[in-house]
């Protein structure tokens, strides 16, 4: 067994500095971005000095021992305003802990093969990648070549858990046909056009199995302007598509949203139409973030269920050879 690392580390100076670990991580290893203001980078960077922060893998690099330091990277940089991702991170720096894993916390740029490089470099012998990525094909080499362990999570890598979101959806949406709703219409991003898999718009496959007719399905699709993955832009797009959709005649009793952001703003445009949400439209979204769960009025939703998703991404992780679990989701039907 390795003894415990003594001295501060990046949850002593997250916690005095009341910021996520992700950002702290960010900021201490020179990555950070536009999210994050000059004044927080100046203020993280002073409490480090006054708590004589140091990282502490250089001296096992050094002497060619194993580190036992594990990078969860997070392969767009916009990931980490997402909620359920943050919490995911958290989860897995836990869980690393007690497994007596050092955490480094990192997001992937503009040259993500040199990046994952220079991680290894810096000691990484574990990753898990959280998100798809374009060269794929080229970080599974890079791993193989050095030996590294890794898994992704939601990924197109060759090993990955992922969180079964088909299964979420349907359930949300056969409690749309169990309330009478069956005219039910689902507001998606473009690119879940074409029945992915493990897409939102897969979930029309369990449903309507013996259904061959796939323009069917499509008829229940409405697609939304993809405006940007930060919250106003989401919520901004659900609130637009939805406005369009309120004058329309006869109306759906139902309506799926991408996220829950984007219901969010799809409930304030059905709410200026005077409509009721949970009476006289029932609205569901996808992530179950707080702000859906603290509403006057009933909005259902689903989320990957982490407290099951954590442990399996840390159990295949010094797996070998191709992996591909699907997790479950949590459904909040209200």
């Amino acid at each position: 067994m390795f003894a415990k690392q003594s001295g501060p580390g990046l949850k002593d100076i997250a916690e005095k500095a009341g910021l996520a670990i992700p950002t702290v991580s960010l900021i201490l290893n020179g990555r950070s971005n536009n999210y994050i203001s000059a004044k927080t980078r100046e203020r993280v960077l002073a409490i480090a000095r006054e708590l004589k922060y140091r990282p502490r893998f250089s001296g096992k690099l050094i002497s060619g021992q194993r580190t036992r330091t594990a990078a969860i990277v997070l392969t767009q940089a916009i990931h980490i305003a997402e909620p359920h991702l943050q919490e995911l991170v958290l989860n897995l720096i836990g869980r690393l802990e007690g497994m007596e894993y050092a955490a480094y916390v990192a997001t992937l740029g503009r040259d993500p093969i040199a990046q994952l490089g220079n991680l290894a470099d810096r000691g990484c012998e574990a990753f898990v990648l959280i998100g798809r990525m374009d060269d794929a094909e080229a970080a599974t080499e890079l791993f193989r070549q050095r030996r590294l362990s890794y898994i992704g999570y939601n990924s197109n890598l060759d090993r990955s858990v992922d969180s079964e979101t088909p299964v979420g959806v349907a359930a949300l949406l056969r409690h749309f046909l169990d309330c009478g709703r069956t005219d039910f219409k689902m507001f998606l991003l473009a690119e879940a056009e074409g029945f992915a898999p493990n897409s939102r718009s897969a979930a029309l496959l369990h449903l309507f199995p013996d259904d061959a007719d796939a323009a069917l399905r499509s008829d229940r699709i409405l697609f939304m302007a993809d405006a940007g993955a930060d919250a106003p832009s989401r919520f901004e797009a659900g609130f637009a598509a939805t406005h369009t959709l309120v004058s329309s005649v006869p109306r759906p009793g139902a309506l799926f949203y991408h996220t829950d952001h984007h219901a969010l703003g799809g409930i304030k445009a059905l709410s200026e139409a005077g409509l009721r949400v949970g009476t006289d439209v029932l609205v569901a979204g996808y992530n179950n973030i707080e702000a859906m769960r603290w509403l006057p009025f009933p909005a259902s939703s689903a989320a990957p269920d982490l407290e099951r998703l954590a442990p399996a991404l840390l159990s295949e992780l010094l797996g070998e050879g191709p992996c591909r679990r699907r997790i479950e989701p949590k459904v909040f039907l209200r």
